[in-house]
């Protein structure tokens, strides 16, 4: 049985799923330590039981806006003595994000001789650095290194950890993505029921317009105001749209006074929602992601509506096959992103069917094939290190 220990700063409600079938894996046994988040937005705290083993960790944090992006730092006192009395073969822990607790994280796993595995987003070669992460970058590319194996979440990000010193065979990859099984049981429950998603278009005041969908977070870190100037634009030539716009944060308010100060006509702000995101992917044409990384993409794509999202360093932009599930705009472009969903709404662009839609992001994006990537990196590292580094008992006794 193989003891695996999984540190997080905090439990997202998306990633439970996750965590659940990685523990269901025959010959691991999982335990999660976590610590607070928030009540919403993008640090947002699962408010159900894991439904695996865990330990909520007393947590010392501190939120903080640089170079127009928001931060969460956390420290968790008790991780290392924690860890110390649980006997694990393995530590999962977050990689840059948790950089606080990485750094006691990394020099009690090399001193007990514990296997690490780091799951990070990695950074695409091309990215251009903000100031936050030109500060950080040194001791995380330091901390990155001395892993023992490196999950990451796309093709794209692989040579970015192999370029900071970690062996090709090191790194692996979990696409990242949410449990798509109740989107699918969600999407077949609404298709068929015409009457009442005409009802609900109607109830929305948009019967007869043609309609964008975003989901996510309104977090001050991605701002929509692309999407909003992009949408003032096309309602001059494209006659009647609307947008329905899924998610709550910090800045909601600030852009409901955009679209009331520019009489934006349609757009409808439908706060958080938990469920019953098929039905208004059945209501909409396309969904549309000026920012960068979300897992809206995946999202949508499950539900079976074509995608337009700004080119960016999200790993979840390698689910778009441009010209058959979606198109790629450029990132900060408003005319190019106008463009694009121009060429859509107008028929001059037509997507795969919805179901082929469907299939393809089930095919590559499963739940199944993310806990793979983690399962493998796990076995990999402990093997690795039984193999190359006697352990710390071992090194106490010295040679016979």
């Amino acid at each position: 049985m193989l003891k695996v220990a999984v540190v997080q700063r905090f439990c997202a409600p998306y990633r439970i799923p996750v965590f659940r079938a990685l523990a269901s894996r025959p010959g691991i046994d999982l335990t999660l330590f976590y610590g607070r988040g928030a009540n919403g937005g993008q640090w947002q705290q699962a408010s159900v039981d894991t439904g695996v083993s865990s330990v909520r960790l007393f947590t010392l944090s501190a939120r903080f806006g640089l170079d127009e992006r928001h931060y969460l730092l956390a420290v968790h006192p008790g991780l290392l003595r924690r860890l110390a009395g649980g006997a694990f073969d393995v530590v999962l822990a977050e990689g840059t994000t948790n950089i606080l607790d990485n750094v006691g994280l990394v020099a009690w796993c090399r001193l007990s001789g514990t296997p690490l595995v780091f799951w990070d987003s990695g950074r695409p070669p091309s990215e251009p650095k903000r100031l936050g992460r030109r500060i950080i970058d040194p001791l995380a590319r330091c901390l990155l290194r001395r892993a023992d194996a490196v999950v990451t979440y796309g093709r794209s990000t692989v040579l970015y950890f192999e370029r900071i010193g970690l062996e090709p065979g090191a790194v692996f990859v979990a696409p990242n993505t949410v449990d798509l099984r109740p989107l699918e049981v969600e999407h077949d429950a609404w298709e068929g029921r015409k009457e009442e998603l005409t009802a609900l278009k109607q109830g929305l005041n948009l019967e007869g317009r043609r309609v964008l969908l975003h989901i996510g977070s309104l977090q001050k870190g991605k701002p929509l105001d692309s999407l909003m100037d992009a949408y003032e634009e096309l309602s001059t030539v494209s006659g009647a749209l609307g947008m329905i716009v899924i998610g709550d944060g910090d800045d909601r308010t600030r852009l409901e006074k955009v679209v009331g100060d520019r009489a934006l006509e349609g757009v409808r702000f439908l706060g958080r929602q938990i469920s019953g995101l098929a039905k208004y992917a059945l209501i909409s044409d396309v969904a549309v992601f000026p920012h960068g990384a979300t897992l809206g993409i995946i999202t949508t794509l499950a539900l079976g509506l074509p995608v337009v999202a700004a080119c960016g360093r999200s790993p979840e932009h390698e689910a778009i096959v441009e010209g058959v599930n979606g198109s790629l705009a450029a990132l900060g472009d408003t005319a190019d992103l106008a463009r694009t969903l121009g060429d859509i709404l107008s028929g001059r662009v037509r997507f795969a069917s919805s179901q082929q839609i469907r299939a393809m992001v089930h095919r590559d994006f499963s739940l199944h094939r993310m806990v793979d990537g983690l399962e493998s990196a796990l076995r990999y590292a402990v093997a690795t290190k039984a193999t190359s580094v006697p352990s710390m008992d071992k090194q106490m006794r010295g040679p016979k």
